[in-house]
């Protein structure tokens, strides 16, 4: 199949902030799978001049690659739903939304965006649950998932450098539960955007997650 991936590169559409997890796992997982894919950028802003190009370029990429799959995951309404309305009216292609923050996101978000979408994947039964009783049925459960080949057996306790190791942004309440770890006896060693040691490139991850008893 063809698959147009719709998406960021950068992490949050920020250069700064590593490459997004979904750039580095989704495209070559599928691509594994042997299917075509081609990416959009729909993250970071620079590349258009407005949003209106962004929607507009993305009707247009659409219309060109005439993809089988549209695999978006969107940050917030980036794409406008009047957009996703007129691309899937002039397009053969199943429109499938991944989304990935649905504890907190169906509220205001994945409720009112998923109706324009043919399947709208989430992470949390609570969503599924919610989606069913505002009556939308097209809600389906997935989780994540980790690429084996990526992953080297485990280490010995003894030679990991990390007691425990975190790889995400500082951003919410997990400041404050690192903090709180640290109050009780217990080092974790944070990656990602906002902690000290900074953003790790993709490859970096799987190493500093066998580097660490926890």
């Amino acid at each position: 199949m063809k698959i147009l991936c719709v998406f960021g590169e950068p992490n949050y559409g920020d250069a700064g902030r590593g490459t997004s997890h979904e750039f580095a796992n989704f495209i070559p997982a599928l691509r594994s799978l042997g299917h075509e894919v081609v990416h959009f950028d729909c993250w970071n802003k620079s590349l258009y001049a407005d949003f209106s190009e962004l929607n507009r370029r993305f009707l247009e990429t659409v219309q060109a690659e005439d993809p089988d799959v549209v695999l978006c995951v969107l940050m917030g309404y980036e794409i406008w739903l009047d957009t996703l309305a007129l691309a899937r009216q002039g397009s053969r292609a199943c429109f499938m939304h991944w989304g990935t923050d649905d504890s907190w996101k169906y509220e205001k978000f994945s409720r009112f965006i998923a109706p324009t979408f043919d399947v709208y994947a989430t992470t949390y039964p609570s969503a599924c649950a919610k989606a069913g009783a505002d009556g939308i049925d097209n809600f389906v459960l997935t989780q994540w998932a980790a690429n084996s080949a990526a992953m080297p057996e485990p280490l010995p306790a003894s030679a990991c450098r990390y007691d425990v190791s975190f790889v995400g942004s500082a951003y919410g309440n997990r400041m404050r539960w690192v903090g709180d770890l640290h109050e009780r006896g217990i080092d974790v060693a944070c990656f990602g955007y906002g902690w000290p040691h900074g953003p790790v490139a993709e490859g970096d991850i799987p190493r500093n997650i066998r580097g660490a008893r926890v």
